[in-house]
């Protein structure tokens, strides 16, 4: 049985252009570290990433499988570029 660190769900991260990647997600992880995965892939600096799942967007802080619905295990997730 896998512990509960080690449970994770991917995320299809697209943006208006269309489709920029896939990421996969564990407990632990938080909308920083997925801000950094897309500055890594986009060189968007996090600072201008507003990330929405369907019309909601995430806060800046906190872990991100604590805001997504506990009985789904893929998500997709739109990049906003906003500049602060």
């Amino acid at each position: 049985m896998m512990s509960k660190e080690a449970v994770a769900c991917d995320i299809f991260i697209n943006c208006i252009g269309g489709f920029l990647g896939t990421m996969s997600l564990f407990l632990e992880t938080t909308v920083a570290d997925v801000k950094a995965a897309i500055l890594q892939e986009t060189n968007v600096l996090a600072k201008e990433q507003a990330l929405l799942i369907g019309t909601e967007e995430l806060g800046a802080n906190g872990h991100v499988m604590e805001i997504l619905l506990e009985d789904q295990c893929s998500f997709e997730i739109t990049l906003i570029r906003q500049h602060p």
